[in-house]
């Protein structure tokens, strides 16, 4: 049986070096949502075979789930452990929140073996974070009439970041709102509970909130924190519904201050400069008005296809140097078998055509994952997975 153990607030970092590169726009594995929730769903995490697996009780019932497993390359490998682990609890397998990509691997290697179901009830509302800030379109027309009758009726109101000094006030809106709403259900309870975890943990989550104040009167609140590297997830959002539109307009707000980790435009130029002072010495240095001209690029993925094929010039020209260099040993340099390792695995590498050897090289040395070199040689990242494996085949085969 797989040896989970219950989220602690200590676990934040080994949890999110799995989930934070991870793609999967869900909010369940947004930690600071594992931990908050602890009391009702009690999460509990492993790591197997290199993925990130998350074990809950589906709804605060007995009913175990697993989340998708968070990792790279193909999970379904691991996915009898689990079916293991579930059935010594007593249950069946239950996998929540599998991705496109996660059913068809399941499907591949377990041919017959799951039945697949969508719940909508269980599905999150995705939103482009530009959308919520400007609210252009047809689509968007109610939140903005909402919006514009909020600001006619009070126009004193006012934006402030969540901070310690609010929580007191959040916390006795919020029983002001169940009170109007429920009253005191199990769920409505528990999300009191997280609330409170989140509030006395806040900085150590890495949350961010937003309040909106109608003269001194709190009206509206919302917090949430990082789901991965690109994508935001808001965990409560309350409002008093006295006041129209206060939900709307805390929403648009706080996607307005919700700060980006880097700015697309500082990320930009401090790469642009970089890669400026690094060409000074090549053969036909880049020019300030070169880069100038690649600043005017709109296309976030043209920029990323341009950045990567930099990138990826470099490496070629770095392993080039690297297998034509000749390098004088000193005389004094001691003898042993792992000088003589490293010149065996050097020649196996120089064996390798040249493409596998730049795509080892990146991924034994650089530490880049198959996604990453694809975007970097323009290759499909299976492609990239396969060329890896039979690349140090061969290598296994010169130094057996």
């Amino acid at each position: 049986m797989i040896e989970f153990k219950p989220v602690r607030l200590e676990d934040k970092q080994i949890i999110e070096r799995h989930t934070m590169p991870s793609g999967i726009l869900n909010c369940d594995l947004a930690f600071a949502n594992m931990y908050c929730w602890q009391a009702m769903y009690h999460s509990a995490w492993a790591v197997i075979d290199g993925f990130l697996v998350i074990r809950f009780h589906i709804g605060g019932s007995e009913k175990i789930g697993y989340m998708q497993p968070v990792g790279e390359g193909d999970f379904a490998g691991i996915i009898p452990a689990l079916r293991e682990d579930a059935h010594a609890h007593g249950q069946r397998l239950r996998i929540i929140g599998l991705t496109d990509e996660g059913r068809e691997m399941i499907r591949n290697m377990h041919a017959g073996l799951f039945a697949f179901e969508s719940d909508r009830a269980l599905e999150d509302y995705v939103y482009n974070a530009e959308d919520l800030r400007n609210l252009t379109g047809r689509r968007y027309q109610p939140k903005r009439n909402h919006i514009n009758r909020f600001m006619f009726e009070y126009p004193d109101f006012r934006y402030e970041n969540l901070t310690r000094d609010r929580f007191a006030e959040c916390m006795q809106l919020e029983r002001e709102w169940r009170r109007a709403h429920e009253g005191h259900t199990s769920e409505l309870c528990a999300e009191q509970r997280a609330m409170q975890r989140a509030f006395d943990h806040f900085e150590e989550l890495e949350m961010l909130g937003g309040c909106i104040y109608v003269g001194d009167k709190l009206v509206a609140f919302t917090f949430g924190s990082a789901v991965n590297d690109h994508t935001f997830d808001t965990h409560v959002e309350k409002a008093d519904t006295d006041y129209d539109g206060a939900f709307t307009i805390i929403n648009k707000l706080f996607a307005e201050h919700l700060p980006e980790r880097v700015t697309l435009p500082e990320f930009r130029r401090i790469l642009l400069e970089n890669i400026l002072r690094e060409n000074q010495g090549e053969e036909y240095p880049l020019t300030p008005d070169d880069l100038a001209a690649v600043e005017k690029l709109r296309d976030n993925e043209k920029f990323r296809a341009w950045i990567f094929q930099i990138l990826s010039n470099k490496c070629r020209r770095k392993l080039k140097e690297y297998t034509q260099k000749t390098v004088e040993l000193p005389d004094d340099l001691p003898a042993g078998d792992t000088t003589e390792e490293s010149l065996q695995v050097r020649e196996a590498l120089d064996r390798l055509e040249e493409t596998e050897r730049q795509i080892i090289c990146l991924n034994v040395v650089g530490g880049f994952k198959s996604h990453e070199i694809g975007e970097m040689m323009q290759m499909n990242h299976n492609t990239v997975r396969s060329r890896i494996s039979r690349g140090l085949n061969k290598m296994k085969e010169f130094l057996a």
